[in-house]
């Protein structure tokens, strides 16, 4: 019995037991709504807006007689190094070492911030940080020398990360390096300090300018020591009377002004190197035999360390 009755559901047509007979969809068919109006361009995926400061590199210069070592590569160093930067975006001037050249790929790159790479003869990779138009020169960095591969890379990442502040929180803060004075003692402002700074330096400069008047006044007592030999070989017998008074006369007073530069001198130059041992030692110091800016105090050591290159590979960690 209930084989026969779902052999007759199977068997029944689709619109039977319906009101007119057609056909009833128990889910209905999702279909797409028209709607009126233009209709919508499809939004492709928009490109990822790098914000990083544009950096042009120059290709690496080779001066004459200079050579890198082989198998290096200079610019897979520095866009090696240069990848991780979040603040920094490489920008690589292939075969660009002249300055208009590099001035054409910043404009393109609407940046003002270039940086010129060069090799020595004597292997010594120089970096040349520059704000062009600008401050100029900001940073300048040396290495020394770079003979083999293994010390290229190093000088090289040592020499990027140190321009560049690489790693640090200075990293793309392109000011210009400071300028090396004197630290102030603890007794004295910054005010005081640079006015010790200045007659420091008049000191020297007075030194100068004594060691030059001893040295003319030296130069007028040879030329009055010669006018005075002069004077006793001639004789009045040749009638050279007149002449004879005329160089005694000379003699005489080239050596009053040698007398007076050599002793000029000798008080200018004392009276210099005086003040500027004085101010070299500064409120309180002990003044001691030198020349320059060394003083009594011990130097401070470095407050930061030099940067080392690293990487990840078990080779730089064991170097």
């Amino acid at each position: 019995m209930l084989n026969l009755a779902l052999f007759v559901l199977l068997a029944a047509p689709a619109g039977y037991d319906s009101a007119d007979g057609k056909v009833r969809a128990k889910v209905p068919i999702a279909r797409p709504v028209k709607r009126s109006g233009p209709k919508k361009e499809t939004v492709g995926r928009k490109e990822l807006l790098d914000d990083r400061r544009a950096l042009v590199v120059s290709a690496l210069e080779l001066e004459p007689g200079a050579s890198a070592p082989e198998g290096t590569d200079f610019a897979a160093l520095v866009a090696g190094e240069l990848k991780a930067s979040k603040t920094l975006r490489l920008v690589m001037a292939e075969n660009c070492v002249a300055l208009d050249c590099m001035r054409k790929a910043a404009a393109a790159q609407e940046s003002v911030h270039l940086m010129f790479a060069t090799l020595g003869a004597d292997g010594r990779l120089t970096l040349l940080l520059n704000e062009l138009p600008g401050r100029g020169l900001l940073r300048k960095r040396v290495s020394a020398p770079l003979e083999a591969k293994d010390q290229f890379d190093a000088g090289t990442i040592v020499a990027l990360r140190s321009i560049l502040g690489l790693g640090s929180p200075q990293e793309g803060l392109f000011e210009p390096d400071p300028k090396v004075v004197q630290k102030p003692f603890v007794s004295e402002d910054l005010a005081a300090a640079d006015a010790r700074q200045k007659r420091i330096e008049a000191g020297t400069y007075t030194v100068y300018a004594g060691a030059g008047l001893f040295g003319l006044g030296l130069s007028l007592g040879m030329m009055a020591t010669i006018n005075a030999s002069q004077w006793r070989s001639m004789s009045f017998r040749n009638g050279d009377g007149a002449y004879r008074e005329q160089i005694r006369g000379v003699a005489s007073g080239r050596a009053l002004a040698s007398d007076l530069l050599l002793v000029g001198g000798l008080l200018a130059g004392g009276g210099g190197y005086y003040w500027q041992r004085r101010a070299v030692a500064g409120p309180g110091g002990a003044m001691t035999a030198g020349w320059g800016q060394d003083t009594w105090q011990e130097p401070e050591p470095q407050t930061e360390p030099a940067l080392e290159p690293t990487t990840d590979s078990d080779e730089d960690k064991s170097r």
